[in-house]
C-alpha cells in the first residue's frame, strides 16, 4: 500500500468532502481527536490509490500520524454513488442501533455504506479467542467476507448475553462497550452468530466499535 517516496501527491488545500461523495472525512475515520487532515494521491503499486491521513495533537503538543482511510482504486466510487444521504442521530443510542440494523439489512448495502457508522480502530474477535484492534482499512475486507445476505440478517432484541457467553457479561470482554446487539444469523453462510459492540466516543456520538464472531454459534 505504501507508495514509492517519489509518487504520492499531497493536496493540502483540497477539500476531500466532494471527493468522498459529500461524506465528511471524519465520518470515515478517526473522530474528535483529529487536528488536521491530508488528502493524497498516487498510493499503491500501480499509483491509482488515494488516502486521507489523519493527524492528531498529543498531550505534549507535538503532532503524530493518527490513522488513515485508504482507497485502493481511489475515492471516486464514493462520489459516483447517488444514494440519498441518511441523516442518523448518532447521539441517541436507540436511533443509532436501529440505523445500524437498517443499514446491515439494506438490500443495496455495501461496506462503504457502513463506514460512517464504524469506529476506527475496529475490534475484531472470535468467540473463545483473543480479539485485536484493526485499522478500519484492514477490518473492512474481513467484514466483507463475514456479512450475511441482507435478507438473511436476524437479531434478538431480548438477548440474554450472560447465557450466550457462558456466564460472562459482554462488558467483561469489551470494557469500552456501552451496548450490544446479538445477531442470530451471521456469516456468509448464515450459520453463525455475532455480538456487535457499540461504544460512545469523546464527542458523545455512538459508533459500531467491533464484532464478536461465533462462526457456528455461541452454544456450540
Amino acid at each position: 500500500m505504501l507508495p514509492d517516496s517519489s509518487t504520492p501527491v499531497f493536496l493540502p488545500d483540497a477539500d476531500p468532502t466532494p471527493i468522498l461523495g459529500e461524506h465528511v472525512p471524519t465520518s470515515l475515520g478517526p473522530g474528535p481527536e483529529v487536528a488536521s487532515i491530508l488528502y493524497s494521491r498516487g498510493w499503491g503499486e500501480d499509483e491509482t490509490g488515494e488516502a486521507i491521513i489523519y493527524v492528531s495533537q498529543l498531550p505534549d503538543e507535538t503532532f503524530a500520524w493518527y490513522g488513515m482511510v485508504y482507497a485502493k482504486d481511489g475515492f471516486e466510487v464514493l462520489a459516483e454513488e447517488e444514494e440519498p444521504e441518511v441523516e442518523l442521530d448518532r447521539a441517541d443510542i436507540e436511533t443509532f442501533k436501529q440505523g445500524l440494523l437498517d443499514t446491515l439489512s439494506d438490500p443495496d448495502r455495501t461496506t462503504k455504506s457502513l463506514l460512517p457508522l464504524m469506529n476506527d480502530p475496529f475490534i475484531w474477535a472470535g468467540w473463545q479467542s483473543e480479539g485485536v484492534e484493526l485499522p478500519l482499512v484492514d477490518a473492512l475486507p474481513n467484514l466483507e467476507e463475514m456479512l450475511p445476505l441482507p435478507e438473511a440478517l436476524s437479531y434478538d432484541a431480548e438477548a440474554a448475553f450472560t447465557e450466550l457467553l457462558d456466564g460472562q457479561e459482554p462488558q467483561a470482554i469489551f470494557p469500552a462497550g456501552v451496548d450490544f446487539l446479538h445477531m442470530t444469523v451471521w456469516g456468509a453462510d448464515s450459520a453463525g452468530e455475532a455480538i456487535l459492540v457499540i461504544r460512545q466516543n469523546a464527542a458523545g456520538l455512538y459508533t459500531w466499535a467491533g464484532v464478536l464472531n461465533a462462526p457456528v454459534g455461541f452454544q456450540q
